[in-house]
C-alpha cells in the first residue's frame, strides 16, 4: 500500500474510532502509527522519526528529519504537537512522500 492509501487508512480509523466514541459514550485510547523512514539518494541518507517525550502516549511528539551525506550531517525539528494524535506521524510521511518525488528511495521502519 502506497503511503497515500495508509494516510486515507489512518484518517478513516480516526474518524471510526471517534464516531464509536460519541455512539457509546466511551473513549478509546488514541490510534498511534509511529514509523521511522530512511530515505536514500546516491550516497546521501535522510532518516525521519517521530519522537515522544513519553513513548507510552502520542502526544507531545515532534519529527525528527536528520540529512546525512558524504560532507557530515544536519538535524532539524520541523513539526511537533502537542495536543493532535497522529499529526506528527501524518508530517513525516508526507515528508517521506515528497522525497519519493524527488526521486529519493525511502524505506519504511515501524518503530519497535
Amino acid at each position: 500500500m502506497r503511503n497515500g492509501g495508509l494516510n486515507r487508512v489512518r484518517q478513516n480509523v480516526a474518524k471510526v474510532m471517534g464516531i464509536a466514541t460519541f455512539a457509546i459514550g466511551v473513549p478509546f485510547a488514541p490510534v498511534v502509527m509511529a514509523e521511522d523512514f530512511i530515505c536514500r539518494n546516491g550516497d546521501s541518507v535522510r532518516t525521519i522519526e517521530v519522537v515522544r517525550e513519553d513513548a507510552d502516549k502520542a502526544v507531545p511528539c515532534r519529527v525528527k528529519y536528520v540529512k546525512k551525506s558524504a560532507s557530515g550531517g544536519q538535524v532539524q525539528f520541523p513539526w511537533q504537537a502537542r495536543n493532535e494524535v497522529n499529526y506528527c506521524e501524518s508530517k513525516a510521511s508526507s515528508l517521506a512522500e515528497r522525497l519519493r518525488g524527488f526521486g529519493w528511495r525511502c524505506e519504511v521502519s515501524p518503530k519497535d
